[in-house]
């Protein structure tokens, strides 16, 4: 049986506070001689305790996941978040999920973790019972940008404003959206600009706000850049419904029922309503010369 050095939390989003954690895990875990263990949840647990949320995931389960393997973890516990785990007393968690289970040597908390019923859960809890369990117990300080301490809610508020810049220098990367192909109405392929038209692949996933993007497609054949639209399609459309859809310059292949990842860039411009088909074809050529400025120049700086 191996010997673990675990944290707890929901790693939502995986950024760089996260990275600064889960670096002091691997530490102390060699330290021990253990493997590190991350806990974490297969659902957040907004989705069980809220009867009614807006979108808010920053990362799906199996971007999460991805993004844990890739900082060097192989283990990786994904607890499920049902009403009733979430009325759990947090010394029937800590004995239940995180002692009985892993028998950890060592347990590395982040400055703000909580667990148990009504979060009463902390790193004082946890201190308070090493000796009735045998481990030892760490704490992380916060990690902070620009006097900012990074948090998910912190880059959830830039997101949901728009501020995608600032999102990625707390994530470590460019905020992405996970989604699957679907079949749309084809307008695009009239409009001489085909477009993918894409479904989340969880409804709490986090969008940007409505409008235009310079954006990256990643698919199964490899990485693009694209321009994004996330909104109702106000010109051919009477459906007040979001819609996320990118035409992937130099492209020209079948993506239906694959999966995707879209990375925002920068945004564009808001969207509009055009008063004909063609000033819409305009606008598009417009966005798609715009794009391709932009793109020479990133070129140039790489």
């Amino acid at each position: 049986m191996k010997d673990f050095v675990l944290t707890v939390g929901n790693f939502d989003g995986v950024h760089l506070g996260h990275c600064k954690l889960l670096e002091k895990l691997h530490q102390i875990a060699g330290a021990y001689s253990c493997e590190p263990l991350i806990v974490t949840y297969q659902s957040h647990p907004k989705h069980t305790l809220k009867t009614k949320i807006e979108p808010y995931l920053l990362t799906t389960t199996s971007q999460k996941l991805e993004l844990l393997r890739k900082c060097g973890f192989n283990h990786i516990e994904l607890l499920n978040f049902t009403k009733d785990f979430a009325n759990m007393s947090p010394y029937q968690f800590l004995k239940e999920e995180l002692v009985d289970k892993f028998h950890p040597k060592a347990i590395v908390l982040g400055y703000d973790t909580k667990f148990g019923k009504d979060r009463k859960g902390d790193y004082d809890f946890i201190q308070k019972h090493e000796q009735e369990f045998n481990y030892k117990t760490y704490q992380v300080d916060p990690l902070a940008l620009d006097d900012q301490i990074i948090s998910s809610s912190l880059i959830r508020g830039l997101i949901k404003s728009g501020q995608l810049f600032r999102a990625s220098q707390y994530l470590g990367r460019r905020f992405s959206f996970w989604g699957k192909v679907v079949e749309g109405k084809r307008l695009g392929r009239t409009l001489g600009y085909p477009t993918i038209n894409i479904n989340a692949l969880n409804a709490s996933q986090l969008t940007p706000p409505d409008g235009v993007y310079l954006s990256q497609t990643l698919t199964q054949t490899g990485l693009y850049y694209s321009i994004t639209n996330i909104g109702s399609n106000p010109t051919v459309c009477n459906s007040l419904d979001q819609k996320i859809e990118s035409y992937i310059l130099d492209f020209n292949q079948e993506l239906y029922g694959q999966e995707v990842e879209t990375s925002f860039l920068k945004k564009l411009r808001d969207e509009m309503k055009y008063s004909s088909i063609e000033e819409l074809k305009q606008a598009i050529a417009s966005d798609v010369l715009t794009s391709r400025r932009m793109i020479n120049e990133i070129t140039k700086i790489l």
